[in-house]
């Protein structure tokens, strides 16, 4: 799924975790992760809000 530019981004980390889904957004010129999830809607959900 494509998310609009300088929306943030959601990635699956490889592995076997709890919460596999990471949100990332740009601050200050580099990624952070701010929140992971365990399912991608839920992290879509979260980035919305």
């Amino acid at each position: 799924m494509k998310l609009p530019n300088g929306y943030g981004s959601i990635t699956k980390l490889p592995g076997n975790r709890r919460k596999p889904y990471a949100v990332r957004k740009t601050v200050n010129g580099r990624q952070k992760y701010l929140k992971f999830e365990s399912t991608f809607e839920k992290a879509l959900a979260w980035l919305v809000d």
